[in-house]
């Protein structure tokens, strides 16, 4: 279980979120597939939000501040939580390549893993996503 703190200083925990499916984005702001991957993980946020699912992305690298991510994430129209960590939580999500998505079910368990970012990214998290609601 983590709790990590979100841009407006609110803390997100792990068990916060059980009893929803929960698309969890490890990304960081200089990583260009993340970048690209974003529009994507918003997308399915707008419609996914009122069924049951959460979109979360986890930076493990930017300052929040420093990084200015309030302007970053502003500017490509995110409205999804963002979250900030360490590197310790990728390194318990075995996080090798960025972007690394995980899908876990409404028990909080893993059941759908992605690496890196490709075209078809979309069409197949949004296939999974249904088979969980």
């Amino acid at each position: 279980d983590w709790a990590l703190p979100t841009l407006t200083g609110d803390t997100v925990r792990l068990a916060d979120l059980k009893g929803k499916v929960v698309l969890l984005d490890f990304f960081y702001k200089r990583c260009a597939p993340c970048c690209a991957a974003l529009p994507i993980l918003q997308s399915l946020h707008e419609k996914f939000k009122d069924r049951g699912v959460v979109v979360v992305g986890i930076d493990p690298y930017d300052d929040p501040v420093k990084a200015e991510m309030t302007t970053f994430l502003s500017k490509r129209g995110i409205t999804y939580t963002v979250l900030f960590s360490d590197n310790k939580l990728s390194e318990t999500y075995r996080v090798h390549a960025f972007p690394t998505l995980f899908i876990l079910d409404r028990d909080g368990k893993i059941v759908e893993t992605h690496i890196g970012f490709s075209k078809e990214m979309g069409t197949e998290l949004e296939e999974q996503l249904q088979k969980m609601l």
